[in-house]
């Protein structure tokens, strides 16, 4: 059975180096997309495409200024040029032009996304998180009307988050794309227009939660008509996990009218068997 294809898209396992959508498995096997650790010595060799299926290379713009004919149109490289990519890009790159054509038609895709980041601050966030978010709006995954709000126990301004984020998604952009500097920190700043940064005391603070809802909802006024979908990623310890979530669910979910709403959970869950299953419980 198909999997959700927001699961497919979003629910990933990062890999250590580089943290990008690039270097992830998906729990959807795609035909040329087979998910494989990165741990053979002979991998590279053994997914190198034959000439009539050369690597698909996305445009690194933002999908907000181009058209999905725009993206799954985009020529492919010459039989005679053979650019050095990371094995993981080879694989997600041979299925581009698909995978984007098929996400454009799911009916989440046409609809609003907030992704709330909770722990937005810290190094997960920092350095896999949000870079792997970048990776998805810039091959055009993420819907059009998508809005990334932060949340964390420091005081930061939404601009401060952004220029938190910044050196480490030049960084990561930088790493495996041949894209020039200027385009590469020109998609990035178009980025960080979308996140936005709220505070609390704690990761259970219902006051701060319901005051960051409210001010979703006044972003979202002016599409009364669209549906905002609401998708939480706890980047996280995992002993706070059941104070986040019992905040969440007390302040933050709505009609299914309206949207739906999930969560995402970074391992470990619990440290044993009684914390895991006490976690289950919350």
């Amino acid at each position: 059975t198909t999997p959700d294809p927001l699961s497919t898209v979003i629910t990933t396992t990062l890999w250590n180096d580089p943290p990008s959508i690039l270097q992830s498995t998906s729990i959807y096997e795609h035909p040329i997309m087979t998910p494989t650790p990165p741990d053979s010595t002979s991998l590279s060799s053994s997914l190198k495409p034959p000439p009539s299926q050369r690597p698909y290379y996305p445009p690194s713009r933002s999908f907000v200024s181009s058209s999905i004919s725009d993206l799954s149109s985009s020529s492919r490289i010459s039989e005679e040029e053979d650019p050095p990519q990371p094995v993981a890009a080879i694989r997600l790159n041979n299925a581009g032009s698909d995978i984007v054509q098929s996400v454009s038609k799911e009916p989440w895709h046409a609809e609003g996304l907030t992704v709330i980041v909770i722990g937005a601050s810290g190094d997960l966030a920092k350095k896999k998180t949000y870079p792997s978010l970048l990776e998805l709006y810039a091959n055009g995954l993420l819907p059009p009307h998508t809005e990334i709000h932060g949340y964390a126990r420091s005081v930061k301004t939404h601009e401060g988050l952004r220029q938190h984020l910044k050196p480490y998604l030049l960084k990561t952009r930088s790493s495996h794309n041949n894209d020039n500097d200027n385009e590469n920190e020109g998609m990035i700043d178009d980025f960080l227009q979308t996140c936005y940064y709220h505070s609390g005391k704690s990761y259970g603070d219902f006051h701060a939660y319901y005051e960051m809802m409210n001010t979703i909802r006044q972003q979202h006024e002016i599409h009364k008509d669209q549906k905002y979908n609401r998708l939480f990623y706890l980047a996280i310890p995992p002993n706070v996990f059941g104070d986040t979530a019992i905040a969440i669910r007390k302040t933050s979910m709505q009609t299914s009218d309206k949207g739906w709403s999930r969560i995402i959970i970074e391992k470990p869950f619990g440290h044993d068997l009684s914390s895991c299953q006490a976690l289950q419980q919350v």
